[in-house]
């Protein structure tokens, strides 16, 4: 397998095209209300994100996260 994965990397790096850009773009959105919270791009392929909480909250969260897991380690 380690061959295989090989020769297809050395093919991919000697291609004389380079690599195609896709326009595409995130936006957010509030998953409560379903309202986009970023101005709508202008690409057609687009990835929704949502925005659960602002990042005070997400930065307490890991937080409280890391000291279940080391305390559950101990």
């Amino acid at each position: 397998m380690t061959r295989a994965l090989a020769a297809r990397v050395k093919r991919l790096e000697q291609r004389s095209e380079p690599p195609r850009r896709i326009q595409s773009a995130a936006v957010y959105f509030d998953p409560e209300t379903d309202r986009i919270l970023t101005p709508q791009p202008l690409p057609k392929k687009i990835m929704l994100v949502p925005r659960w909480a602002s990042d005070e909250a997400w930065a307490e969260a890991a937080i409280e996260q890391q000291t279940r897991l080391i305390n559950s380690a101990a």
